[in-house]
């Protein structure tokens, strides 16, 4: 998950290393997550946690990207829909 510069990471999972990047003008939050589950097409998933975001006192116009991608080597059917 990467939130802009005016959303934090409330939620903090054991699962997840945090960074920030970007440098001093707009940085960037990154929460990387790997869980130990096998997930099948079509099912769901529930974090261990609700996700809750932190809105900054200069927060406008910001976004919240999630990807997911496959772990342990394994090929992406198709990288184009994450």
């Amino acid at each position: 998950m990467t939130a802009s510069y005016g959303l934090g990471f409330d939620s903090r999972y054991e699962a997840c290393t945090y960074t920030r990047t970007g440098g001093d003008y707009a940085p960037m939050s990154r929460a990387e997550c790997a869980f130990d589950r096998v997930l099948q097409p079509g099912k769901s998933f529930s974090l261990p946690q609700p996700l809750r975001i932190a809105l900054a006192d200069h927060a406008l116009r910001e976004r919240l990207d999630v990807d997911v991608r496959p772990a342990g080597g394994d090929a992406d059917i198709d990288d184009g829909n994450n």
